[in-house]
């Protein structure tokens, strides 16, 4: 079954009630004065609008499907292009989506029936995302008024967490991580 299609700017969605002075619609309700009150109701009572392009779109949509698509294709474009070094993990722009070489990627093509030549692929980096901590604003409640906390006050958990820091700038990142550089199609 279809849902009825109601546009936004129907000329006869909405009128004006100067018995109410305000906007109303099918739905019965008052939306207020003025332009925005015309707005409002259109809004509550329409189920589709027109696109910039003149697409009929669903209403909570700002642009449509197909203008959506060309302006992330034109940010795409816009990212620095750079060969693959034949070693860091691959990603589709924007997804979860991970390859471990151009193998995958090929593989990966064959089997969703995609052209390599319609993926947009990123280049990839390890890069560590573990925080340090400072013990003195996670346990803000054991200040002083005088600024004195953990550090101050049981510096054999201050240095602990000095060393744990120094543990974290230390180790080596394992994660990877989308860049802003596409990988050149080969």
């Amino acid at each position: 079954m279809d849902k009825k299609i109601v546009m936004f700017d129907d000329p006869d969605l909405v009128e004006y009630r100067t018995n109410l002075e305000g906007w109303t619609g099918p739905d019965g309700l008052y939306h207020g004065k003025g332009e925005e009150g015309e707005k409002r109701a259109r809004y509550a009572n329409s189920t589709h609008k027109k696109c910039e392009c003149g697409n009929v779109m669903d209403k909570y949509r700002i642009v449509c499907r197909s203008c959506s698509s060309k302006k992330e294709s034109e940010r795409f474009n816009k990212l620095e292009a750079v060969d693959w070094d034949g070693e860091s993990m691959i990603s589709l722009y924007n997804d979860e989506k991970f390859f471990t070489d151009m193998d995958d990627v090929y593989e990966y093509c064959e089997l969703e029936e995609i052209d390599i030549n319609d993926l947009r692929l990123m280049h990839c980096e390890k890069r560590i995302s573990i925080n340090h901590i400072n013990i003195d604003e996670l346990n803000e409640e054991y200040m002083t008024e005088d600024g004195q906390g953990v550090s101050e006050w049981h510096p054999e958990i201050a240095k602990k967490v000095e060393e744990l820091n120094e543990l974290i700038s230390n180790t080596e990142p394992k994660l990877w991580f989308e860049t802003n550089k596409r990988i050149k199609i080969p």
